[in-house]
């Protein structure tokens, strides 16, 4: 935070009232899980925005992704990673399970939403998820003994939403029927 003297100069109480000001957002910003398990990527608040639908035209999506020089390919998938079965939400542990997903599907980018993974997969051609790439995460999901849905591809990530939403109906309808599945 910071204070302007714009209508005349900073007295001793002013210094205090701001320093209260100062905590009390901190310890608020302390009880926010996504702040706490956030990397700081600027990318990371644009895909929240875009989840919560704080942006839904198309034009501001596209400016934000030229801003925050974000590289796409064409086709897009949403990888969710099921965290519920965790034991420790908070801890470190879920924001290294993102990065090590993210060296795991290359040209993916991730955060942690509603206490899950999402990693947003880009790739030039529809078909090109790699079989390595799909290989190395379903065994390192059956090692950490979490489940993943993933969505049809699209091509706007201004639809975010709504391909996040089916990568969890695939791993809430996977997680019934294939137990023994992990994507």
């Amino acid at each position: 935070l910071c204070v302007l003297e714009c209508y005349g100069t900073l007295n001793e109480n002013d210094t205090r009232l701001f320093a209260k000001i100062c905590d009390a957002v901190s310890c608020e910003m302390q009880k926010n899980t996504f702040i706490r398990n956030s990397k700081g990527h600027m990318y990371e608040t644009f895909i929240l925005d875009i989840l919560e639908e704080k942006i839904k035209a198309k034009k501001t999506v596209d400016e934000r992704i030229k801003y925050l020089n974000i590289v796409l390919k064409e086709y897009l998938y949403v990888f969710t990673v099921d965290t519920t079965t965790l034991y420790d939400k908070d801890n470190i542990y879920i924001t290294y399970l993102s990065d090590v997903l993210e060296q795991i599907i290359s040209g993916s980018k991730s955060v942690i939403y509603r206490d899950n993974i999402v990693l947003i997969v880009s790739r030039s051609s529809e078909l090109s998820l790699q079989e390595q790439d799909m290989k190395e995460m379903v065994l390192f999901l059956k090692n950490n003994n979490i489940y993943c849905g993933i969505s049809r591809c699209f091509q706007e990530l201004v639809d975010l939403k709504e391909y996040y939403q089916q990568s969890i109906k695939a791993l809430e309808y996977g997680k019934h029927m294939k137990k023994d599945e992990f994507v």
